[in-house]
């Protein structure tokens, strides 16, 4: 914590400022008139309960006294450090980390040098009010707004601000649709299914048997890329698919995915690996795309001695960039820049294919099987639930959701997509 204040500095338009390392990259917070005395208390108060947040949050991160008035810079720097351990995975920190930083940063940017309980219902609409001329969409706007709530509500408990804060900033309501100038998103519409089909045959072995079991099984993106082959139950004509992480577990939901005979045809070449190894690996992609390079090749001319030695040189670099940067499974953004590579190489060959994303897919077979089926059954396959509602997954109806997997693998030709 302390550690993040790095001196007192005079900036070019005449004010003292102190570089924080941001929650994304760096930040100034500006504190007064440089050499003024209001700067220099502000200064020594911002490192003083710096210090002491570390080292109470050395301890139980979960209660920090309240010895004196907080700025929203070490409120945010209490939460964070809370954040880090309570969005904690197997895999590292989760999204839900990276949105909270998304969504304190302009707070910070904004009134990282006021008192904490100082904060009123115009900060946060100020706040609102930045992200709308930021051109950021309103229900993006809504969430961000959620989360920094939920930032006062946690500081509020554990007594970092004062208890009535966070029930002030609730008056602050969320944008309502067409009542502002925030940007307006369309909802995410079904991908036909010939567009899918036109782009794949410029994509990987992999990312191609990942798009189409995703589609076939009607799974989320996060499902398509947690799959293992210990997960899968396979004494079944059906395959049941029992993801280790999804959207609801932290609810209490249970989630079963069919996998049907159509697509255990696509994914069987993939489960000869570890029980605990992803099926679908960005590197294994690269490995064949690289392969399909080499076979494209129509060099003529013969490989001297030097380009022998100047490929194993790029080779071995290739390694050990590989082993960095790529992934042994996907994510939300390397798998939908899968898809966007294969459309750019299918324009560049002169084909030209509208654009899509993997979360179109789960909508596009919820479609399908609604009309073909009903929509009892599109909503048993896609494992849509509510909140009020008993879960779905009963053993009745897991004998539904396979009889459904059957009628599917009936209604698709051989091949699937």
């Amino acid at each position: 914590m302390s550690r993040r204040i790095l001196k007192y500095r005079e900036h070019k338009n005449g004010q003292a400022f102190i570089k924080t390392v941001r929650l994304n990259d760096g930040n100034e917070l500006y504190l007064g008139k440089i050499g003024s005395p209001e700067s220099i208390d502000l200064y020594q108060q911002c490192l003083r309960q710096l210090r002491q947040l570390d080292q109470k949050l050395q301890g139980d991160s979960r209660f920090v006294a309240k010895d004196g008035p907080h700025t929203v810079l070490t409120m945010v720097a209490a939460y964070m450090s809370h954040a880090k351990t309570y969005y904690m995975t197997t895999d590292g920190l989760s999204q839900e980390y990276q949105e909270l930083v998304y969504a304190l940063q302009p707070l910070l940017d904004l009134f990282g040098g006021v008192m904490a309980d100082d904060l009123e219902p115009r900060h946060l609409v100020a706040v609102q009010d930045w992200m709308i001329e930021q051109n950021i969409s309103r229900r993006l706007i809504n969430g961000r707004v959620g989360r920094i709530k939920r930032a006062i509500r946690w500081s509020s408990k554990t007594g970092v601000v004062r208890a009535a804060l966070f029930h002030e900033l609730l008056c602050v309501d969320g944008l309502r649709a067409g009542r502002t100038r925030a940007r307006e998103t369309e909802p995410v519409k079904p991908v036909d299914a010939e567009v899918v089909k036109a782009t794949l045959p410029w994509m990987t072995s992999v990312s191609r048997a990942m798009v189409q079991v995703h589609y076939l099984c009607g799974m989320r993106s996060q499902d398509v890329a947690n799959m293992r082959p210990m997960d899968i139950d396979r004494s079944g004509e059906v395959w049941l698919y029992r993801p280790a992480k999804f959207k609801t577990k932290h609810l209490g939901y249970k989630r079963v995915i069919a996998i049907p005979p159509i697509a255990q045809k696509l994914l069987l070449p993939f489960l000869d690996r570890a029980p605990d190894a992803y099926v679908f690996s960005p590197r294994e992609a690269l490995r064949c795309k690289h392969d399909a390079m080499r076979k494209e090749s129509t060099r003529k001319t013969p490989v001297y001695p030097s380009e022998l030695r100047a490929r194993a040189k790029r080779a071995e670099t290739k390694v050990r960039k590989t082993t960095r940067v790529v992934g042994t499974r996907y994510n939300r953004v390397s798998y939908r820049q899968a898809i966007t590579n294969a459309i750019r190489k299918a324009k560049r060959k002169g084909v030209t294919i509208p654009h899509w994303h993997p979360h179109q897919l789960r909508h596009a077979i919820v479609t399908f099987i609604s009309n073909q089926l009903g929509p009892r059954e599109a909503q048993y396959y896609a494992g849509h639930k509510r909140m009020e509602t008993t879960k779905i997954y009963d053993s009745m109806q897991v004998r539904d959701l396979v009889e459904i997997a059957r009628q599917l693998d009936s209604i698709f030709p051989a091949g699937g997509l």
